[in-house]
């Protein structure tokens, strides 16, 4: 590709730049700005000559004048038609006859298809510039999608520092605090708090990235100072106090319940002892000499403690008894269906003894429960009875 030695001139494109060519008169060039494409005029100065002479007549010249003399060198119209003959290269499409023009050359003449029509550089000139319109209001016309995705993109990223500056605010909460950590955290969330406002009314994603910029500043200075891990430290250390303080209440509530425990089974074994005594004794004095009280003082202690460890581990029975208490052999167990499982818990209990057992059945049917279960208690590991 060689470069034309004719002299620069100054074109301007339909959006108004101005840009410089040295291209030969009759071709299309593009804007160096915005790519428009623009003609060279046909009659351009070819030679430095030339266009100092364009340059002087068109300062010396006024606009006025030369528009009057183009006005002037028109032929003028007589009423008739006033067609010259065209080049040799305009033709007739249609049957091949040469056009003739009209002197502004804006209509051509068939005269044997006695046809008027535009030139074919005007219709195209026209189509152009239709094209051009068409071009200008696609580029015109909003994309609402494009728009509705910024829209949703920022609002996305003011969530999630929205939502960064909310954890930032968890991490700095005062609760527990106290002295300099309390007012460090203080200041710093005064400070990441004021960003909320701005994150939300922010509206372009180069001013949230500013926005950004300054929440990161002060996290680092929170962070590089050590207010974040006198923070950390001084709430670890509450919690490791708070853990204490409930595992010695866990302590002192099993110390009292172990206390209350032993002086229950103290009041048990005071109580049982001297009441079997004095109730074997009476009937010994009615049946026997009183001598055999002493005899029979051992085994009824005996006997006396086995049955208190029974009602211990088993219970006693709910049922009155004349002479003394008795344990509990049989727990009856009201149920609401037939199949029922030890693990549910809609029930209702009784505990008897073997005289019982048929006053403790007509108890839970009286409670309203349909079925009921029977369980032997009697011993440790003793098998469960269903009772139909």
């Amino acid at each position: 590709m060689t470069i034309s030695n004719l002299p620069e001139i100054t074109l301007t494109c339909r959006d108004g730049h101005l840009f410089t060519t040295r291209a030969k008169g009759g071709i299309t060039v593009q804007c160096k700005t915005c790519g428009a494409p623009k003609r060279v005029p046909v009659n351009r100065p070819r030679t430095a000559r030339e266009m100092s002479a364009a340059t002087a007549r068109r300062e010396d010249q006024d606009p006025a004048d030369e528009m009057a003399a183009r006005w002037a060198a028109e032929p003028a119209r007589d009423g008739g038609s006033q067609l010259r003959t065209g080049r040799d290269s305009d033709t007739c499409q249609e049957c091949g006859t040469g056009l003739l023009w009209e002197p502004g050359r804006t209509v051509v003449y068939c005269p044997d298809c006695q046809t008027a029509t535009l030139p074919a550089a005007v219709t195209g000139h026209y189509e152009r510039q239709a094209h051009r319109s068409a071009e200008v209001a696609v580029r015109a016309a909003p994309d609402r999608s494009a728009e509705r995705a910024a829209r949703v993109r920022l609002r996305a990223i003011a969530q999630r520092m929205a939502d960064h500056v909310n954890g930032w605010l968890d991490t700095l909460d005062t609760d527990g605090l106290s002295g300099n950590a309390e007012r460090a955290a203080l200041d710093y969330r005064a400070e990441l708090t004021a960003h909320l406002p701005e994150i939300r009314d922010a509206e372009s994603e180069a001013e949230l990235a500013a926005i950004a910029a300054d929440i990161t500043e002060v996290t680092d200075r929170a962070v590089s100072s050590g207010a974040v891990a006198a923070i950390a430290e001084q709430r670890e250390a509450a919690e490791r106090a708070e853990q204490w303080r409930e595992r010695e209440r866990q302590a002192a509530a099993q110390a009292q319940r172990d206390q209350r425990d032993q002086e229950r089974q103290a009041a048990l074994a005071e109580r049982a002892a001297p009441r079997v005594i004095q109730g074997h004794a009476e009937q010994l004095a009615i049946t026997g000499p009183a001598s055999n009280l002493v005899t029979m003082a051992g085994p009824l202690l005996k006997m006396a403690g086995r049955r208190e460890a029974r009602i211990e581990r088993n219970g006693r029975c709910e049922f009155p008894h004349t002479l003394m208490r008795a344990a509990a052999t049989r727990q009856v167990t009201g149920t609401r269906s037939a199949y029922w499982d030890e693990h549910e818990t809609d029930v209702g209990a009784v505990r008897c003894c073997d005289q019982h057992q048929a006053d403790a059945i007509t108890y839970i049917a009286n409670l309203g429960w349909p079925y009921y279960i029977a369980h032997d208690i009697s011993r440790p590991g003793a098998p469960r009875v269903l009772v139909q």
